[in-house]
């Protein structure tokens, strides 16, 4: 009987909430579909924020101002919301029905064009042009980009926004033909989105113009007014400190870099510290800009002496004595001459771990002379063996002895070279066994099978390896 008494004051319990909530959606309905004002200024709002575009919150806004308004949810509770962290799309219906006109930059959709390549990716903006060689003018960010008729595969047409076809001050520009503001709340959100932009000069000018349509807002512009100032000053200093880094990075004048952050490290004492962070950033941009043409005009000088030298017609000794002998220092007065560094500064480069990507040089068929495998010696009847100087003189052409010597010098000046690795290949004669198989076989009938032997392969001479040096 308890029991009982429970569940039917439970199912009544629950039937009147429902009554309840039903009661509450539709009296909500209606007043959304009608538009009407729950109590005096308020109305029904719906709307998404900036940190949450997925959800969308509904309730009254009770009082609204320029720069925020406040939200009353149907649960309860009252929240003050800034503009600025509601969506544009809703920002901009909200004001409007709380009757604060905008005057933000909108981003409009326009006519535009996508151009399809044969080589890269696709590109949109909008086609200014095709002039009669074919070449075709695209308007994107701003600038005019011009592509040959034979890089073009396809133009299609399609919407694009403003934004990724002007530059801001395009489309501040065009803002200002279609929609001028006219009232002072519509100057100080121009303002406040010119300031996003980082247009402070444009900025500045709106505010004043709000202020002298609206004297109230002197007091609430003030700050902003002073905010210009900094950040106008800011935007100066980083103006010049990005010329200061064309001038090391683009023009390698490092001297005038260094100048130019002094006479700012004078004219802005409170930025010293960033002065000091930008004249260590310029001698370690030129320490890593140098050491790339160290190892770049090291490798020069090595081809531009082994080229003089091969023009003297050397002997293999001789060339192999120049290299283990004068070669180092003929290359270092080479790189000095081209550098035009001091003797120190060469020192410390020097000293310092080899970089750069890896260059290749190979013995190729004379791998066998650096082998202590092979075979060496004058050639008789009975045994092949090489001999290096008629090898030497065989190859005679450029090619073959300047790549032997590159690679004889990357092993035997470890001052000037760092050997990355060594790249060994079968023989391509003897298939990297060193000997080579012969067999006779008898003309007698008679007689079964035959004679076999082995010879040293004349090509490889026992090495058995083709041996390639990468070095940097």
């Amino acid at each position: 009987m308890g029991m009982a008494l429970v569940r039917m004051l439970v199912r009544m319990r629950c039937q009147s909430w429902r009554l309840i909530m039903r009661s509450f959606v539709v009296a909500l309905a209606l007043a959304m579909l009608l538009g009407t004002s729950v109590a005096g200024d308020q109305f029904v709002a719906a709307f998404r924020l900036t940190n949450a575009p997925a959800e969308r919150r509904s309730g009254w806004v009770v009082s609204a101002n320029e720069n925020s308004f406040v939200f009353r949810r149907f649960s309860g509770g009252k929240v003050r919301i800034l503009w600025s962290d509601v969506l544009a799309e809703d920002r901009l219906a909200l004001r409007r029905q709380a009757g604060l006109e905008s005057a933000e930059i909108v981003e409009l959709e326009i006519e535009g064009s996508r151009i399809l390549f044969h080589d890269s990716p696709s590109m949109d903006g909008v086609l200014v042009r095709v002039d009669d060689k074919g070449r075709h003018y695209l308007r994107r960010h701003g600038y005019i980009y011009a592509f040959d008729e034979d890089r073009v595969r396809k133009v299609e047409p399609i919407k694009v926004l403003e934004s990724d076809v002007f530059s801001p001050e395009q489309l501040y520009d065009r803002q200002m033909r279609r929609n001028p503001p006219t009232t002072a709340g519509q100057h100080r959100a121009l303002g406040d989105h010119l300031v996003r932009l980082g247009q402070f000069e444009s900025a500045r000018r709106h505010y004043k113009k709000a202020i002298a349509l609206r004297p109230a807002l002197a007091t609430s512009l003030a700050n902003d007014l002073k905010e210009l100032d900094t950040l106008a000053r800011d935007k100066v200093l980083s103006q010049q400190l990005k010329r200061v880094r064309r001038l090391y990075r683009l023009d390698k004048d490092y001297e005038r870099a260094r100048e130019s952050v002094h006479a700012f490290a004078i004219e802005h004492p409170d930025r010293r510290r960033s002065a000091q962070r930008l004249l260590e950033e310029i001698e370690q941009y030129r320490t890593e800009e140098l050491q790339r043409v160290f190892t770049r005009t090291k490798h020069d000088a090595l081809r531009a002496v082994i080229t003089n030298q091969l023009r003297q017609r050397l002997t293999l000794a001789a060339a192999r004595s120049y290299v283990t002998g004068r070669m180092a220092d003929d290359i270092k007065a080479h790189m000095k001459k081209r550098l035009g560094i001091s003797d120190q500064e060469f020192a410390g480069l020097l000293e310092a771990p080899k970089t750069g990507a890896p260059h290749w040089a190979t013995y190729h068929h004379g791998s066998w002379i650096v082998s202590s495998r092979a075979r060496k010696g004058k050639r008789t009847a009975r045994k092949i063996r090489g001999d290096p100087e008629s090898w030497w003189a065989q190859y005679s052409d450029s090619e073959t002895q300047g790549g032997w010597l590159r690679a004889y010098a990357a092993e035997r000046l470890p001052k000037l070279f760092e050997v990355v690795s060594v790249r060994l290949k079968d023989c391509d004669r003897c298939g990297g066994r060193g000997v080579l198989r012969h067999t006779s076989i008898t003309g007698n009938p008679s007689l079964r099978g035959g004679h076999e032997w082995k010879d040293t392969c004349p090509r490889c001479f026992r090495a058995q390896k083709f041996r390639s040096v990468s070095f940097r």
